[in-house]
């Protein structure tokens, strides 16, 4: 039975059973009524150990709610998944999409895009991060198993899935050479990241 989470910094506390009913409501956010995340907080309470990494906490309420089966589920289970996924890969500070892509290309495994430093600014301001949010949790793992740039040492991915829409955006967008390039390249990422149309398969 949990008693103890270790955080992230190492420091082990005792568990603050409210702090993880909000967690649990803000993954359950406008699925009223067709999930109960008090039963996935309290399963998840009774299988785990005595003492659990906040982390691997995260993971059992995601394992709990794909485990329920029913889309409803997954989208509270996808909603974790894309937290976990952010904090995992940036921290607390999300990079700029300016930031990233020099991540990328400083690991040579994207290929050069050339934008201004003004195209940058206004890809940033297209970005909308809290589009993960609304996505499945199959969604999310399919995006990261199919789409996503990996490290090639880990094989881990290096991306959430807005910045992959947007460097698939990038992408596109490169061979514009008018005025309508940071349009067309606003367009395909909203198109991606709405999923109005499926991402091209990568080759």
């Amino acid at each position: 039975m949990l008693k103890k989470i270790i955080k992230r910094n190492g420091v082990v506390e005792d568990l603050i059973p409210s702090k993880l009913n909000k967690w649990s409501q803000w993954a359950a956010h406008s699925l009223e009524g067709r999930v109960d995340w008090s039963s996935v907080v309290m399963e998840v309470a009774r299988k785990s150990p005595e003492i659990i990494s906040s982390q691997d906490l995260q993971l059992s309420l995601i394992k709990e709610c794909v485990a329920q089966d029913t889309y409803p589920y997954n989208l509270m289970a996808g909603r974790l998944q894309a937290a976990y996924l952010h904090k995992k890969l940036y921290g607390d500070t999300i990079p700029t999409v300016y930031e990233m892509y020099n991540k990328l290309r400083s690991l040579d495994i994207a290929e050069p895009l050339f934008y201004s430093i003004d195209e940058f600014n206004q890809m940033q301001s297209m970005i909308d991060h809290n589009r993960d949010m609304d996505y499945s949790y199959f969604q999310i793992k399919h995006i990261s198993g199919k789409y996503t740039l990996k490290d090639p040492k880990t094989n881990e991915s290096l991306e959430s899935p807005q910045f992959t829409f947007m460097r698939m955006a990038m992408a596109l967008a490169s061979e514009i050479k008018d005025d309508s390039r940071m349009q067309m390249l606003k367009d395909w990422y909203d198109a991606f990241s709405g999923n109005k149309i499926n991402p091209p398969t990568p080759n």
